[in-house]
């Protein structure tokens, strides 16, 4: 559905037994590999031969294709992990989840590794909410009209690769707003924020709960309102 060129296409099947023989996984992801995962789906896979799309290589990023994946599972709740041992794959990937009827995509920018050069290591991950394919909202419908090819920007992969980004990061923000958001620069920067308030909203009521005393239970009680008006605030202004 997003009008990536068929040159691309490859739908080509990656067992599970790659992954785990090439890359350095704990048994805990071992397991989730072995136990939640269905399939893994190489589907498209863009490069600067398939589509014209430059790419951009340097000692500190890697941009000379894009691959499009496909993991179908069979238990969402370790989807993150799953994610994160797909995310191995040493160039950039637009990840699709899959569980029953609902889907999470997953876009991951690297870092080229100093150490060795052949390798990349994740700087910074994001996901979109779990979406019911045949139960959209208005605003996931505008979201996946929004990841085709032909919204995201030509110039290099680079662009193309942070374009489809900003789409994931408008619909988390979409969370405090009634339309789509808009991508804009400060988006990622606003997301990171109200995620950073957040967890120190949740800090802040544990502390509160167990705190005995008086006096510092009151001092908590401050802090929280004061980060609460915060993030209203960041939420007003989106």
């Amino acid at each position: 559905t997003l009008g990536l060129p068929q040159s691309a296409k490859v739908a080509k099947k990656l067992h599970k037994k790659h992954f785990l023989e090439n890359f350095t996984l704990k048994a805990d992801e071992k397991k989730s590999l072995k136990s939640d995962v269905v399939s893994i789906t190489l589907s498209y896979h863009l490069n600067n031969e398939n589509i014209n799309i430059e790419p951009i290589v340097n000692t500190e990023v890697d941009y000379s294709e894009i691959a499009f994946i496909k993991v179908v599972l069979s238990d969402d709740k370790h989807y993150k992990k799953i994610s994160r041992i797909i995310q191995n794959i040493p160039y950039m990937v637009v990840l699709v989840l899959v569980y029953h009827d609902r889907f999470c995509i997953n876009i991951s920018p690297k870092r080229v590794n100093q150490n060795d050069s052949t390798k990349l290591y994740i700087l910074e991950e994001y996901y979109s909410e779990w979406i019911e394919s045949q139960k959209m909202s208005e605003k996931e419908r505008a979201f996946v009209q929004s990841l085709q090819i032909e919204n995201q920007s030509f110039v290099n992969f680079q662009r193309f690769y942070h374009d489809m980004l900003s789409k994931v990061v408008a619909l988390n923000l979409s969370r405090y707003s009634q339309n789509l958001v808009t991508p804009r620069e400060t988006s990622k920067e606003t997301l990171d924020t109200i995620t950073t308030l957040e967890e120190e909203i949740k800090t802040l009521k544990t502390k509160i709960k167990k705190e005995t005393h008086f006096s510092e239970k009151v001092n908590l009680n401050i802090k929280l309102k004061t980060v609460l008006d915060k993030l209203e605030k960041i939420k007003g202004e989106i």
